[in-house]
């Protein structure tokens, strides 16, 4: 699997002087990492659409809740 760096390496490096917008938009559309792993554990029978999205809902629920007890 490879890699695409979206952002530059810093805030000096913008990374917008040698990538268009529109080739990081294309990039993240066509191969984004995520997604293509969603698909790979989708087509192996590893989980279904619906077990995925009910751990996304657990993440969610489990990031928002710690940031709730970081303000505590």
């Amino acid at each position: 699997m490879d890699t695409y760096r979206y952002h530059g390496h810093s805030m000096s490096d913008p990374g917008s002087t040698y990538r268009t917008r529109d080739e990081i938009s294309n990039m993240r559309q066509v191969r984004d990492p995520i997604d293509r792993v969603r698909k790979l554990i989708i087509s192996h029978d590893i989980a279904t659409e619906k077990e995925l999205k009910d751990m996304e809902k657990e993440v969610d629920a489990a990031v928002a809740q710690a940031k709730v007890r970081s303000y505590l």
